[in-house]
């Protein structure tokens, strides 16, 4: 079990062989939900597929963990791309979905203001590619 904020963690043993090679509990916590919703793994997510549900997950993950408060660098280390690759595809998920980013705070204490400043630093959601 892992503690977050004095709130125990439990990860079952399907969630750990999703997560596997994620060594982070807050990544963990964080992109579970979304690994699950679309059946996919971590390694999926950090791998060098281009089909279109891998796009499509690593967008959703990557504006997750950014809407968390990790920067676009550190997100890129711990998926293995460069933060402007990061940075493009938080842009598309914006481009796609708006401003549902208070889906992904996982902490009830992140001042979502703050959140959504950061990722409108981004790029306006008009602006074209």
């Amino acid at each position: 079990p892992v503690t977050i904020n004095a709130t125990v963690i439990k990860f079952t043993l399907d969630d750990m062989l999703i997560l596997q090679g994620c060594q982070r509990e807050r990544v963990r916590q964080i992109v579970l939900p979304i690994l699950r919703k679309r059946y996919m793994t971590w390694r999926q997510l950090v791998g060098q597929s281009r089909t279109r549900p891998h796009i499509l997950l690593r967008r959703e993950a990557w504006f997750a963990l950014i809407s968390n408060g990790y920067g676009f660098a550190e997100t890129g280390r711990l998926c293995g791309r460069d933060h402007t690759t990061i940075m493009h595809a938080v842009k598309q998920w914006k481009l796609t979905n708006g401003s549902e980013y208070l889906q992904y705070l996982i902490d009830e204490g992140d001042d979502a203001r703050v959140i959504c400043g950061a990722i409108d630093g981004i790029a306006d959601a008009e602006t074209p590619m």
